[in-house]
């Protein structure tokens, strides 16, 4: 089974604190411990509680509508094995939260030999979010938050010592990506799809996926990772990340296709044993012939666009799409057919041939063979790559030079039995008073978590 969710689920612990109300029961909080050690710094259970909550307010929020529509109704997150690893998500998160953390602690005993540190303003800033976040949410929300004052600044100071930690540990990451290495591509389709009146379960599923991204407009950047996943942004959430921003969008580019798989994954198995159906063959057959005369067509008209926008509107049923994708020379997706039949076109060229692919048929459409702005962005995202593995690698050797210990009791004890959402609409928040701790946090309009 594809294991792109561990990626696309890896989404780091960035922190966004915003007013307003958050629901969801608690109990009193007990006496904080230490839950985390690492050397002679610690994390106490609360501190470690509240940026947990956090995480799950947010992820709930983004992705919980997205996963009760692939599959239907409400869904528990936290107790679904989304990663393919069989544990399930809410452990991932748990544990994942639980590195970030150290992380924090040693980027700030790591401080004074990279010259860091905090300005009385920035304190400041980080005493005025907390507080505003705190007076913003009632005694209940912040008990289940594990939200008291000190927690919040504690967590927020800690975030914001590893932003400025990063930054001047990867001051030294090449920076120059040459075009060629970075040049994309972005292509056209028109795609025959050979569908029969009971479609198998992998064409459905897929299907459902597509009509997802469908609706879905994204930045320029992350149209690639995007369409391979199968996920929507459904609202901003503006975070540093354990990687980089630009990595976590990067990291979204097998997500669906792993649903998909975990749907699907015995009936492809079956597939792949079994004989092609007559009905199959014939709507393959159907398709095949409808593509090569579409090419046939399109090869003689100079306005591809207006073509390709007639032939989708006219089709009398759904076996007939198109759309663009964009994508360089290291690209797992599309299909390396399809990447293959663009190589060597310039602009406003057809591929010479109809492309095969799973069950469809494409003619491909050059639109820009060396895409300046796509490639542009595939820039940055190559140096964060750089820049994370830069990161990684010191992460790996601080933490082996470390005596880390983990309370095992604390971390048993954190479950997922509230649910935590972040209302888009709300009152005014702290947005602006934490954009100016930390470049992370940025301005993403209005927030609050009820």
């Amino acid at each position: 089974m594809n294991t792109g969710w561990k990626k696309v689920l890896a989404l780091g612990l960035g922190l966004t604190l915003a007013a307003g109300t958050l629901a969801g029961c608690g109990k009193k909080a007990a006496k904080e411990t230490a839950a985390i050690t690492v050397n002679d710094s610690t994390v106490t259970d609360g501190e470690l509680n509240f940026l947990l909550r956090y995480q799950q307010a947010h992820f709930e929020t983004t992705y919980g509508s997205l996963f009760s529509s692939l599959y239907g109704g409400s869904i528990d997150l936290w107790s679904q094995d989304l990663t393919g690893t069989g544990v399930p998500y809410g452990e991932t998160l748990k544990e994942q939260t639980v590195s970030a953390m150290q992380e924090m602690l040693l980027a700030e005993q790591h401080m004074e030999e990279y010259g860091v540190s905090l300005t009385d303003d920035e304190k400041a800033q980080i005493t005025s979010a907390a507080e505003s976040f705190i007076a913003a949410n009632g005694e209940e929300a912040l008990e289940a938050m594990g939200a008291t004052q000190e927690n919040v600044e504690r967590v927020l100071t800690l975030y914001t010592i590893r932003n400025k930690m990063e930054t001047a540990m990867t001051a030294d990451v090449d920076t120059e990506v040459s075009d060629e290495e970075a040049a994309q591509t972005t292509v056209s389709y028109v795609k025959f799809n050979a569908e029969t009146e009971a479609p198998e379960p992998e064409t459905e599923a897929v299907s459902e996926v597509e009509e997802l991204l469908s609706e879905t407009e994204l930045p320029a950047e992350t149209q690639e990772d995007l369409t391979e996943a199968g996920l929507e942004a459904q609202t901003e959430v503006r975070t540093k990340a354990s990687p980089s921003e630009t990595e976590i969008a990067e990291q979204l580019t097998e997500a669906a296709e792993a649903v998909v798989e975990g749907e699907t994954e015995a009936g492809t198995e079956a597939e792949e044993v079994e004989t092609e159906s007559p009905e199959m063959i014939a709507a393959r057959a159907q398709a095949q012939a409808q593509a090569e005369a579409f090419l046939a067509q399109a090869q003689t008209t100079d306005d591809w666009a207006a073509l390709m926008a007639e032939t989708a509107d006219a089709a009398d049923d759904d076996n007939i799409t198109s759309g663009s994708y964009t994508f360089g020379a290291d690209s797992t997706y599309p299909d390396a057919a399809i990447i293959a039949a663009a190589a060597g076109h310039e602009d406003g060229e057809l591929a010479d041939e109809v492309v095969a692919y799973d069950t469809g048929y494409y003619v491909i459409h050059v639109d820009d063979a060396f895409d300046e702005e796509a490639t542009a962005q595939r820039k940055e995202a190559i140096v964060s790559e750089r820049r994370q593995e830069a990161l990684t690698a010191l992460y790996e050797t601080w933490t082996g030079d470390a005596e880390i210990s983990v309370d095992a009791a604390v971390f048993a004890g954190l479950t997922f039995a509230n649910t935590f959402l972040v209302e888009t609409e709300a009152a005014e928040a702290v947005t602006e008073a934490a954009e100016a701790v930390t470049e992370a946090v940025t301005e993403s309009g209005t927030e609050a978590v009820r």
